[in-house]
């Protein structure tokens, strides 16, 4: 989720890709599909609310050369990983500016983009692998509420009287046709929505199993 160079080298980024590359295969022998998913960094898609000394490092700094994600994915590429990158279909979703992709009071994309842009990645993963049944996920209209992670970074600034969003938006979500496959998510806390999205009505599940276990766990 980071948008900037850190400390990691290039032989960084290509080990990390290689080990990755090197564990779908084993997965995919095991016939099992695959595929890494990279979420968005609230910097790159909102750079315009970025307070003015971190617009000054991005005008002094950002070039595409520089940016995690693009060093990320030019190892990925250079090894093979299946991956999908989020970003650019989240940028179109700004763009249209139906909902927010992000909340001025959360540093998580909002539920209403994580539902949809996990349509994407089934969609995504049907293109890689063979017989793979997506289930039927309709995102419907916002029933309005704020969703858990929607105020996470205005709760934490308990230092300061922060200004809540004029409205949250989480997806009413209905599903079709179910899909057989068995799901396992193992990710951040963006990863959970994802999760949330598969299982958000109680007792239902567009899966047949679906278990989500969070990389710190």
């Amino acid at each position: 989720k980071s948008c900037f160079t850190a400390k990691n080298s290039d032989d960084d980024y290509y080990n990390y890709a290689k080990e990755i590359a090197e564990f779908q295969k084993k997965i995919i022998s095991l016939g099992k599909k695959t595929i890494f998913v990279l979420t968005p960094c609230k910097a790159e898609i909102y750079p315009e609310e970025l307070p003015w000394n971190y617009k000054y490092l991005v005008n002094k700094y950002y070039k595409s050369e520089n940016i995690e994600r693009e060093k990320l994915i030019s190892a990925f590429n250079a090894n093979g990983v299946i991956y999908y990158d989020s970003t650019e279909d989240i940028k179109k979703i700004k763009r249209l500016g139906q909902y927010p992709v992000f909340y001025n009071t959360g540093h998580h994309w909002s539920f209403m983009t994580a539902s949809n842009i996990t349509k994407r990645i089934l969609e995504e993963i049907a293109l890689h692998y063979e017989n793979f049944v997506i289930p039927e996920i309709n995102v419907l209209n916002s029933s309005g509420e704020e969703f858990t992670m929607d105020k996470d970074a205005y709760l934490l600034l308990n230092l300061f009287r922060g200004k809540k969003a004029s409205s949250y938006d989480s997806p009413l979500i209905s599903y079709g046709s179910s899909s057989s496959e068995k799901i396992y998510i193992y990710g951040s806390s963006f990863a959970g929505e994802i999760f949330y999205t598969f299982a958000r009505n109680k007792g239902e599940s567009c899966f047949s199993s679906v278990i989500y276990q969070q990389y710190n766990t």
